[in-house]
This record gives C-alpha cells, sequence and structure tokens, in this order.
C-alpha cells in the first residue's frame, strides 16, 4: 500500500499537480488516529491540515467560494 501510494503522489507531481508525499517510517496504517500514543501521529495530521488549509485559502482568494 505504502508503494502505490507514494508512487501515486509521484505521478501527481509529474503531471504537474501539487502534492506532498511523506513517509512515517515505522508507523501502521491509520496511525493518525492513534495521536494520545504515537507523536507523528500529530505531526501528520498537522501537515494536512496546513496543506488543506493552504489550497482553501488559495481558492477563496481566488474568488470562489469554499
Amino acid at each position: 500500500m505504502r508503494d502505490g501510494g507514494e508512487l501515486y503522489g509521484q505521478r501527481l507531481l509529474e503531471a504537474g499537480v501539487p502534492a506532498t508525499v511523506t513517509r512515517y517510517d515505522g508507523m501502521i496504517h491509520s496511525f493518525m488516529h492513534l495521536g494520545a500514543l504515537v507523536p507523528q501521529a500529530n505531526q501528520a495530521l498537522d501537515e494536512i491540515i496546513h496543506a488543506l488549509r493552504t489550497v482553501f485559502a488559495r481558492i477563496d482568494n481566488e474568488g470562489t467560494k469554499v
């Protein structure tokens, strides 16, 4: 699953689609739900939140309602 996700991210980038590919070594699938136990979970969520806020701000600044 990880390799497929990384390949997908790479293909998005090659196609000119803004994307971020981050590997969290040693983490299990859905580790982001373990914020109280796994520090990397909060780091991953922060990365996701930042990316979404950036995209939504860009859309909003272009005059499109979000």
